[in-house]
C-alpha cells in the first residue's frame, strides 16, 4: 500500500509540475511571487513528577533553523509553494543517574506542492493542491500537521469545502521537534464544509479517516523517550463546529464549539519505561471504539478590539476501560491543540506543561490577557483538570505521569506565555507553565510538580 501511494503521488505531483509550462502564451505575475529567509531559534526545558523511587525525568533542548519560503506564480493559475530548512538540534533526556544526550543537523522539507486556481477553466471557486502541504482546522483540534496528500478546495465568501486524501511519504522530524511523531505507516482522509450563515459567524461539519498500518504485534519493540507510540488502527471521526463574533459598541464576543464522535479499531498497548529511558512495549491488546465523544466550548469578551480579554472554556472526553468494546474518545495524533487565544502567538491552549490529548478527560480554562504593544500580548491561562473515570494511565506529552486509578483528580496548570510581533520582521514567545498534581498521584509519585520553559525567536528576511 505505501508503495503505490508513493508511486501515484510522484507521478501526479510530476504531472501537477508539468501542467503550467505545457500551456504557451503564459501570463505570469511577477508580483504574487514571494521569497523570504528565516532564521529561527528555539529552546525548552521540561521537568517532569519524580516517581516513587526518587526518578524524575527532565527534557532540554535547543534548535535552530535556517530556512527559505518560496512562492512562485508558475503562470496565472498555478502557483509553486515551498518552505525548507536545515535544522541544527542538540537534545539531552535524562534522569539523575542516567543521561542520553543527542545532536543532529538535518534538512526538513515542510512544503512543497503546486496548487491551482480556476482548476476546470470555469469553475475559479475551485482549486487543485498537490504535495507537501499544511492541513490545520480552525482550533488544531482535529489535525494540524504537514501531509503529502492531494486537495481539492472550494472557497467562495459563504460556502467552503476541502476534500483531501494522503500521508507522509518520508517523515523525519517534522514538527517542534519535542515529540517525534512518524507516520509514514498511516494514511489519512479528511473532508470539510463550512457555511458562513451570518456575518462573521461560521457552522460546518468534518470528517477524518485514519489507518494506522504498522506492525499489529510490536511487543519488544524500542521506542525514545521523546517517540509517540502508534498503536494499529482504522478510526473515524465525525463532528460538527460552529464559531463567531459580534461587536459591542467598542468591544466584541467571540465564541467556539465543537462536538465529535470517534469509532473504529485501535490497541491498548502496555508500555514499560528501562533504565535507558527508552520505553518497551510489553503486551497489547486488541480494542473496538464506539460512539466515545467529545466536546469543545470557548467564550471570550474583549473590552476593545485591542485591549484587556477574557475568556472561559470547558472541553470534555468520554473515557472506558470495560472490556474490548469502549465508548472512550482519543483525539487524532496529528491533533496539536495550539492556537491563538487572545493574543498574536499559538500555544497549547490545554495546558503547555501537562499537554494532555483528550480522551477521559475534563477540562476547565480560565485566560486574561493585555497586549503590551498592538502585535504583542501578555496571557495567562489557569486550568483544572478530572478524569471521565479513574483510570492508571493519562494521554499526555509530559514524562513521567502515573495516575493511581482510585481518584480523579488530575490536578492543576498555569501558563504565562508572551508573544508575537517584536517588529515587522521579527517574531518572539516566552512561555513560563507548571502543573500541580492532584490525589490521582498519591503514593504513585513523590513530587507531583512539572515545570516547563520555553523560548522562540524569528526573524524574516528578504
Amino acid at each position: 500500500m505505501l508503495v503505490t501511494l508513493r508511486y501515484l503521488f510522484s507521478i501526479s505531483f510530476v504531472v501537477c509540475l508539468w501542467m503550467p509550462f505545457s500551456h504557451a502564451g503564459q501570463d505570469v505575475g511577477i508580483a504574487q511571487n514571494e521569497q523570504r529567509y528565516y532564521l529561527n531559534f528555539r529552546g525548552y526545558d521540561n521537568l517532569g513528577m519524580q516517581d516513587a523511587g526518587g526518578k524524575r525525568l527532565e527534557q532540554t533542548a535547543v534548535d535552530v533553523k535556517l530556512g527559505l519560503r518560496i512562492r512562485y506564480n508558475l503562470n496565472a493559475d498555478w502557483l509553486l509553494h515551498f518552505d525548507s530548512r536545515v535544522v541544527g538540534l542538540g537534545k539531552n533526556i535524562y534522569k539523575r543517574e542516567n543521561s542520553k544526550f543527542s545532536s543532529e543537523t538535518y534538512l526538513e522539507v515542510k512544503r512543497l506542492y503546486v496548487s491551482k486556481n480556476r482548476i476546470f477553466g470555469y469553475a475559479p471557486s475551485l482549486s487543485l493542491h498537490v504535495g507537501r502541504q499544511t492541513f490545520r482546522d480552525n482550533n488544531s483540534w482535529n489535525y494540524d500537521t504537514e501531509l503529502d496528500a492531494v486537495k481539492l478546495a472550494f472557497e467562495r465568501t459563504l460556502l467552503q469545502w476541502q476534500f483531501a486524501y494522503g500521508g507522509r511519504i518520508f517523515s523525519y522530524r517534522l514538527g517542534d521537534n519535542e515529540f517525534n511523531l512518524n507516520i509514514e505507516d498511516s494514511r489519512f482522509l479528511l473532508a470539510e464544509l463550512k457555511y458562513q450563515w451570518y456575518f462573521k459567524h461560521y457552522i460546518g461539519i468534518y470528517g477524518l479517516n485514519e489507518q494506522s498500518n504498522v506492525a499489529e504485534n510490536q511487543t519488544g519493540q524500542s521506542f525514545a523517550a521523546d517517540e509517540i507510540i502508534q498503536p494499529r488502527s482504522r478510526l473515524n471521526w465525525l463532528g460538527v463546529q460552529a464559531y463567531g463574533e459580534r461587536a459591542f459598541g467598542r468591544g466584541a464576543f467571540e465564541y467556539s464549539g465543537a462536538l465529535a464522535v470517534l469509532s473504529g479499531d485501535t490497541q491498548k498497548l502496555s508500555i514499560s519505561t528501562q533504565a535507558d529511558n527508552n520505553r518497551y512495549i510489553t503486551s497489547y491488546e486488541n480494542q473496538t471504539l464506539r460512539n466515545g465523544i467529545a466536546v469543545d466550548m470557548r467564550f471570550i469578551w474583549r473590552a476593545t478590539a485591542q485591549g484587556f480579554s477574557v475568556g472561559i472554556g470547558y472541553a470534555g472526553a468520554s473515557g472506558d476501560d470495560n472490556g474490548k468494546t469502549l465508548s472512550q474518545y482519543n483525539q487524532s495524533g496529528i491533533a496539536s491543540n495550539k492556537k491563538r487565544v487572545l493574543g498574536a502567538s499559538r500555544y497549547r491552549y490545554y495546558g503547555e506543561a501537562l499537554n494532555p490529548k483528550l480522551s477521559n478527560l475534563h477540562i476547565i480554562t480560565l485566560t486574561a490577557g493585555y497586549p503590551l504593544s498592538p502585535f504583542f500580548w501578555f496571557e495567562s491561562a489557569y486550568h483544572r483538570y478530572r478524569q471521565d473515570k479513574a483510570l492508571p494511565y493519562i494521554d499526555a506529552s509530559s514524562p513521567g505521569l502515573a495516575p493511581n486509578g482510585q481518584s480523579n483528580e488530575i490536578g492543576q496548570g498555569l501558563d504565562f506565555i508572551f508573544g508575537g510581533a517584536l517588529r515587522r520582521n521579527q517574531q518572539a514567545q516566552l512561555i513560563l507553565s507548571g502543573f500541580w498534581g492532584g490525589k490521582a498521584f498519591d503514593e504513585t509519585i513523590s513530587k507531583k510538580t512539572i515545570y516547563r520553559a520555553l523560548v522562540n525567536y524569528r526573524v524574516f528576511f528578504q
